[in-house]
């Protein structure tokens, strides 16, 4: 009989020759696959696509990811993609809600180890943190890809957030107290630089306040699922945690917008040169990064020199 063209159906799937009774049955070859594979292939796309998009909207340079202001404008960015996530997946526990928690919970990490846990190692060797960060991301994943046989994967994510949500706790305290314990120092910089450099204390201590708000409202949540699932607490406390959750959001994205504002405003774009949200934010940014206050508390957290280097490159404006 000759072979029709048109009577082809749009997907061929080859014969094999197998005897495999499993393969042999209803379902055919699709048994070839299992819910762990299909988990794990979401986890590479959705995390490929999402970091490989955040590093490279910083040429990959490890140093430019973990810009302080850069991890502030993707956490304030995640916030709002949860309530897209929340609105597009009906359904409460998702793998693609799973992938979602883990990016969220690493950008979480990186700025607790940027601002609080290690701040040295981080401003040292930012690829190394960078790769021992995706390597706990990655091993993350696999676990709760394999949640199908064991049944608690669920438990890993939401702990996971409870301990990044600790940890931006402390960061955000540490924020704000550099802000409300900082001395001025008169020399070797210019009052307007000095200036300058307040303003960015104020931007570091606000994000700070939206740290500390966004993790002191999540991190119940993890207990208060515990309780529902294993002890037969009230779904509607469950709910009611992740409303209190999304209501914290709202204040907590408007207290990162002048992070943000920083940010964005020494983005170089291929048009002309950027323009700051403030005056001369672009030659603060490199006065933090060469200006003291890595020991001292009393500096901005992307600072890592001494202030005497930042004085021999000062512009003779300020």
């Amino acid at each position: 009989m000759a072979d029709n063209p048109a009577a082809r159906p749009p997907d061929i799937v080859p014969d094999i020759p197998t005897h495999n009774p499993e393969l042999t049955g209803p379902y055919g070859m699709a048994k070839l696959y299992n819910p762990s594979l299909d988990n794990l292939a979401f986890g590479v796309l959705q995390h490929g696509f999402v970091f490989g998009f955040a590093f490279a909207f910083r040429w990959f340079q490890p140093r430019k990811v973990l810009d302080l202001y850069y991890l502030c404008a993707l956490f304030s960015l995640s916030g709002i993609v949860a309530a897209l996530i929340f609105l597009y997946d009906r359904n409460p526990i998702t793998v693609v809600k799973f992938n979602f928690f883990l990016e969220h919970e690493a950008i979480e990490y990186l700025i607790a180890l940027k601002v609080v846990l290690a701040p040295r190692t981080v401003a040292r060797h930012p690829g190394w943190t960078l790769f021992l960060c995706w390597l706990a991301l990655s091993l993350a994943t696999i676990a709760v890809s394999l949640t199908d046989h064991y049944k608690h994967g669920a438990d890993i994510v939401i702990w996971g957030a409870f301990l990044s949500d600790a940890a931006l706790t402390l960061a955000g305290t540490k924020l704000i107290h550099a802000w409300a314990t900082h001395v001025e120092v008169v020399e070797p910089f210019s009052r307007r630089t000095r200036e300058i450099r307040k303003r960015l204390l104020r931007v570091d201590a606000l994000a700070g306040l939206a740290m500390v708000l966004h993790g002191a409202c999540t991190m119940p949540i993890p207990v208060l699922y515990a309780l529902v699932v294993y002890d037969g607490l009230s779904p509607d406390w469950y709910a009611y945690a992740w409303f209190a959750a999304l209501a914290a959001a709202l204040p907590a994205i408007g207290l990162l917008v002048p992070a943000d504002m920083v940010f964005f405003g020494r983005v170089q774009c291929c048009c002309g040169r950027p323009r700051g949200a403030f005056p001369d934010v672009e030659w603060a940014y490199h006065v933090e990064q060469l200006g003291g206050g890595g020991g001292g508390g009393g500096g901005s957290a992307n600072s890592s020199r001494t202030t005497h280097e930042a004085q021999e490159i000062a512009p003779k404006s300020l």
